[in-house]
């Protein structure tokens, strides 16, 4: 499979870290490495060089529709446990919530909703946020002690306060549950790859998606990263390409309505 020489931290490893000890998790689009291949890696004053070239060439190879047998095994193998996911407890919590957002029309509302539910600090709602935390990422009952200490010690008045990571990655997972709750998504079993996937945008500087879901639950992560619709991306970049075929003089420099000069103005 293709090796990028630096293994970003799990999201729920990430999560449970923060909860449990404190560890801080950066959310400004810095990555959080906790491993690296000396042989793709270069350390020196001026920060950490990573040699991409081998991860590029994978994936180009994949685009080309060239995959070895271990990976097309592995995609069979990863494919058939999506297929298998148990999700019969997301649809009683989801039943659950049907009410809680009968009065929101559009998954901007509905998100919105969310997010106040995250940040109000009544102590109904954080409870609510804590479980829902707890059962996203598989935290044992017998940790909740020390997560709910750890939290009173700090003064926190909300899950945010304290965790602002985990509760980064909860909100992507409330918002999915309450968009389907109110009938605006209908529920996939790779749905939970889209949201995992999601969950590192506190790590990018840049988010670029063609996914519909992706696209509506945009507003409900904590990421200052730039949103890139993944549609208009792809029409750019053929553009450029024909543009430098046809004429490689005019596509030096910025062009002002293109949306990748958009994104790298800020």
């Amino acid at each position: 499979m293709a090796v990028s020489g630096m293994d970003l931290i799990h999201y729920r490893k990430a999560s449970i870290y923060e909860l449990m000890y404190g560890q801080e998790i950066p959310m400004d689009g810095t990555k959080y490495f906790i491993d690296a291949d000396a042989s793709h890696v270069t350390v020196h004053r001026h920060g950490i060089h990573v040699d991409g070239r081998l991860l590029q060439r994978d994936w180009r190879r994949w685009a080309d529709g060239d995959f070895t047998d271990e990976e097309r095994r592995q995609g069979e193998a990863f494919r058939n446990e999506i297929k298998e996911l148990d999700l019969s407890g997301i649809q009683m919590l989801r039943k659950s919530m049907g009410q809680r957002f009968a009065d929101f029309n559009t998954p901007e509302a509905v998100i919105k909703a969310v997010r106040h539910i995250v940040d109000d600090p009544a102590t109904d709602n954080q409870h609510f946020l804590f479980l829902i935390t707890a059962s996203s990422l598989q935290i044992p009952e017998a940790d909740f002690p020390k997560i709910t200490s750890r939290l009173k010690k700090l003064g926190a008045k909300t899950l945010r306060e304290g965790a602002p990571f985990a509760t980064s990655v909860t909100e992507i997972f409330f918002a999915w549950i309450a968009l389907m709750a109110r009938g605006l998504h209908g529920q996939r079993n790779s749905d939970i790859c889209d949201i995992e996937y999601m969950n590192y945008a506190p790590f990018c500087r840049v988010f670029t998606s063609c996914d519909r879901l992706q696209k509506a639950l945009w507003p409900a992560t904590s990421s200052k990263a730039i949103w890139c619709d993944g549609d208009k991306l792809l029409d750019d970049l053929a553009n450029r390409a024909e543009l430098r075929k046809n004429d490689p003089d005019r596509v030096k420099g910025s062009h002002p309505n293109a949306h990748v000069t958009c994104i790298w103005v800020g």
